[in-house]
């Protein structure tokens, strides 16, 4: 029996059959090991690869899930192609774009991705890459855009800072212009203040002569 007619991971088709001497499928659809089983059921938060896929139990209750069929065989093509096929006997492939470094882990998480999501359309052959394709593309459009508007924003508060500073340019202007025009005219005050004493000395100067 393969993994991906386990129900308990979007909308798989519900078993009525034994798929591991251990594992049952419930009225609800959700495999379960059955009570006779309990010595030798996963622990909490395991993982393993069983003969139908990856399962993994969870720590909230007993119920074993399959996740996807296990990888059976990875192929490399000209260190730009990832080829994963699963024991299903389904395959996935990454192909790496001309501008990128090629990365096993990266092409094998592909693959997985694009398996996931074609086991959610199990009767429409090769729907998972095109999704996934689509899915990245639209990832790729939020971020765009996400970028644009950080960009517009970190231009708008560089315009606003720009106006600021030279508001603040134009009032500190104004300021040494004022001050300047208090320095001339103190200095005009004390120069006639002189000047009007010197007069004065003089005056005197000649009232006594």
């Amino acid at each position: 029996m393969i993994c991906n007619t386990i129900t308990g991971i979007g909308n798989w088709p519900l078993l009525t059959t034994t798929v591991d001497p251990l594992i049952t499928v419930s009225t609800s659809g959700f495999a379960s090991v059955p009570p006779t089983a309990q010595a030798t059921k996963p622990k909490e938060n395991h993982f393993d690869i069983a003969p139908h896929g990856y399962t993994v139990t969870f720590d909230d209750n007993d119920t074993r899930f399959c996740v996807m069929p296990f990888i059976q065989y990875v192929e490399v093509k000209h260190d730009r192609v990832v080829v994963v096929t699963f024991s299903d006997n389904t395959s996935e492939k990454a192909v790496l774009n001309s501008e990128d470094t090629f990365s096993l882990e990266y092409g094998i998480s592909i693959c997985v991705a694009k398996k996931l999501i074609s086991m959610k359309f199990p009767n429409h052959k090769g729907v998972g890459s095109s999704i996934y394709n689509k899915i990245v593309k639209d990832g790729m459009t939020v971020y765009d855009g996400i970028q644009k508007e950080e960009q517009e924003l970190l231009a708008e508060k560089k315009e606003r800072e720009r106006i600021v500073a030279n508001r603040r340019a134009k009032q500190q202007k104004r300021r040494e212009k004022r001050a300047a025009a208090e320095r001339e005219k103190q200095i005009e005050i004390q120069k006639e203040a002189y000047l009007r004493a010197l007069k004065e000395f003089h005056a005197g100067d000649e009232a006594h002569g």
